[in-house]
């Protein structure tokens, strides 16, 4: 879960992996892009979910 909110980070992870582009996941789940770019990097660095 993201900190302050009631989202599983999964949600952005599985969003940009069906294409869905950072500024859109910010502007749809009203997170800011430093939070998602710092959240693909950890997945992607730890292999996390799908194959970024």
């Amino acid at each position: 879960m993201l900190r302050g909110t009631r989202m599983p980070v999964s949600a952005i992870v599985d969003n940009f992996y069906y294409g869905v582009s950072v500024a859109e996941i910010v502007e749809q789940f009203e997170v800011p892009a430093d939070r998602v770019e710092a959240i693909l990097s950890y997945a992607k660095s730890h292999r996390i979910a799908h194959h970024i």
